[in-house]
């Protein structure tokens, strides 16, 4: 099946926690490693259970954030560094450690294996009742109406309302409208460009205040919120 192993709190959430966790612990390391080089290596094995407890998890959104903050970040290393061999080395663990992944966790293939499936549900219409295929079908639904209201969306406390409408109209065989599983589609439908435009500005403002792209945390921080 789909579903995740039972956490403390809302699974997404704490597997984004988690993944934050990680390069905050690494980043850790790196600054104490000048003061103390023995809580260097203390802090990379924590870092290194952390990545294996987020694998366990197979949640979805910790592994996407976690990967996408794990390449910029080795990139980032061997073009600053130019110690190509080492950064290949990340490169390559970074590509391996999924693949075993699938290759040795059950809960892990078999979390990948039902999102094939649940695709396959949504690309021939029959994706009503299943999470994927009904998070996709909510962004279409989104996107539609924001399209038809482009410019300063339908409202904000009408979005609902006309979500059940779309979905009459448009996809009848569907039980449980749903609100756009999207930030960004969500902003667009109901505030329209105008209000997506203002919500960009404000998710992207921290990379360029005080050239804060050049912060690890702050990278990491806004790659997670983003993803």
């Amino acid at each position: 099946t789909g579903k995740a192993i039972p956490v403390p709190m809302n699974h997404i959430r704490f597997s984004l926690l988690l993944s934050f966790s990680i390069f905050a612990t690494l980043y850790l390391a790196n600054q104490l490693a000048a003061e103390n080089l023995r809580w260097k290596p203390v802090l990379f094995g924590i870092a290194v259970l952390q990545v294996i407890c987020l694998h366990l998890l197979s949640v979805r959104s910790g592994l996407l954030v976690f990967y996408v903050v794990a390449f910029s970040e080795a990139i980032r290393f061997l073009l600053e560094s130019r110690r190509y061999l080492i950064g290949a080395g990340m490169l390559l663990c970074l590509v391996l450690t999924p693949v075993a992944a699938y290759k040795f966790h059950p809960g892990f293939r078999t979390k990948i294996q039902y999102t094939l499936w649940d695709y396959g549900q949504f690309v021939q219409n029959k994706g009503q009742n299943y999470s994927d295929a009904e998070r996709l079908t909510s962004i279409l639904v989104g996107l539609k109406i924001g399209n038809e209201h482009p410019l300063f969306g339908i409202g904000t406390g009408d979005v609902f309302q006309e979500v059940h409408r779309t979905y009459q109209s448009t996809y009848p065989n569907y039980t449980y409208p749903k609100i756009p599983h999207n930030q960004f589609v969500m902003t667009y439908a109901s505030n329209g460009l105008v209000g997506l435009l203002v919500f960009l500005f404000a998710l992207f403002f921290p990379l360029g205040y005080r050239t804060g792209y050049r912060n690890g945390m702050v990278m990491t921080l806004s790659v997670i919120l983003f993803m």
